[in-house]
C-alpha cells in the first residue's frame, strides 16, 4: 500500500521558492495504477516520492508502513523505479552486462551472467544481449531498463511514461512481466486529452486525475 499524507515538493530557487507538488493527500492499495495528468502537472514529481528519488519538504510518503525519509534504503529495494529516458538508467556498455549489475547483491558472481541472459530472454532481447546499448533502439532501450528493474523481483513496480518509446504491440511484453508483482504497478502518463479515460492497449485498475499544480477540469479532483 502507497500511503501519502499531505505530501508536498518545494524547491528554491532564484526566484524564491517553487512548488512543484502541492499538498497531496492519497491512499493506494490497487494492483496496478495510473496517474495521468497535463505536462508539469506533478506526475513525475509524485511518482519519484514513492521510491525516495525525491522527498517530501512537509508531510509523508509510506509504502507499505515505510517511510521513504526514515526507512529510504529499505523503500529502494522494495520499489523498482523506471525513467522516462532510458539513457539514464542504462550504465553498462551491453544488455547482458547491465541486467548482470542489477543481479550483483542476489546472485552469486558465478552464476550472474547465465541469470541476467535468462532475464533477457523473457523479454525478448536474448539476441540482442552482446549488442552495445547505444545500438538498441528506443523501444529496446525501455525494455531492457525494465529488465533490469524487475530483474530484482520488487514488490512495486513505478514508471513514469513507460510507453514512450513503444508502440501498441508493446502492451502484451508489459503486461506478462508486471503480472508477477507481489504488490503494485503505478504508471504516470501525459495526456493533451485529459477529459478522455485511458485507451487503447493498456488497462488499469484505477486511474487517478493528477493536478496537483496544473488546475485540471472543473469535474475532477485537485489531488491524486
Amino acid at each position: 500500500m502507497i500511503e501519502l499524507r499531505d505530501a508536498t515538493v518545494t524547491v528554491r530557487s532564484d526566484g524564491g521558492v517553487r512548488t512543484l507538488l502541492q499538498p497531496t493527500t492519497c491512499t493506494l492499495t490497487e494492483r496496478r495504477v495510473a496517474v495521468i495528468g497535463a505536462n508539469g502537472s506533478g506526475k513525475s514529481t509524485l511518482a519519484r516520492l514513492v521510491n525516495g528519488l525525491v522527498l517530501p519538504s512537509t508531510g509523508t510518503v509510506r509504502v507499505d508502513g515505510l517511510d521513504t525519509v526514515r526507512d529510504g534504503a529499505a523503500v529502494r529495494r522494495r520499489v523498482g523505479f523506471v525513467f522516462t529516458d532510458p539513457d539514464a538508467q542504462l550504465v553498462m556498455p551491453t544488455p547482458v552486462e547491465d541486467v548482470a549489475l542489477s543481479l550483483r547483491r542476489t546472485v552469486p558472481a558465478a552464476g550472474r551472467d547465465a541469470a541476467a541472459r535468462a532475464v533477457l530472454a523473457r523479454f525478448g532481447l536474448a539476441d540482442h544481449a552482446e549488442v552495445p546499448v547505444h545500438a538498441l533502439s528506443g523501444g529496446q532501450k525501455q525494455l531492457l531498463a525494465l529488465a533490469g528493474v524487475l530483474a530484482v523481483q520488487p514488490a512495486v513496480l513505478v514508471c513514469d511514461e513507460p510507453r514512450r518509446c513503444w508502440t501498441c504491440a508493446g502492451g502484451p511484453w508489459w503486461t506478462s512481466c508486471s503480472t508477477p508483482l507481489s504488490s503494485s504497478c503505478c504508471w504516470s502518463r501525459t495526456t493533451w486529452r485529459p477529459r478522455h479515460a485511458p485507451t487503447g492497449c493498456w488497462s488499469w485498475t484505477t486511474a487517478r486525475w493528477c493536478s496537483t499544480v496544473s488546475p485540471g477540469p472543473p469535474s475532477r479532483p485537485t489531488s491524486c
